[in-house]
């Protein structure tokens, strides 16, 4: 059985799918802030780590933004439907 057992209910994917878009927003917002950073940064070995840990950082998380956000406004199937595409 999946979903939310602390609640008695299963978890709502649509709802989990908003809050996990957010989230990964959050992480991009602070990666961009910390990619800056290390732009503004003297030169350096630790520097170099640090922009490369960020870039990496901000494109996972502008990609899994773009994953969940297709799914949120995929149409979904009506109901009697199998849910298969034409």
């Amino acid at each position: 059985m999946r979903g939310n057992l602390s609640q008695g209910r299963p978890a709502d994917p649509a709802r989990r799918a908003r809050r996990s878009f957010w989230v990964l927003a959050a992480v991009a917002v602070l990666g961009t802030g910390s990619l800056s950073g290390a732009l503004t940064a003297q030169p350096g070995p630790i520097t170099a780590l640090r922009f490369a840990v960020s870039a990496l950082l901000v494109v996972a998380a502008l990609v899994l933004m773009t994953r969940v956000l297709i799914a949120l406004v995929r149409p979904r199937p009506g109901p009697g439907t199998d849910g298969e595409r034409p």
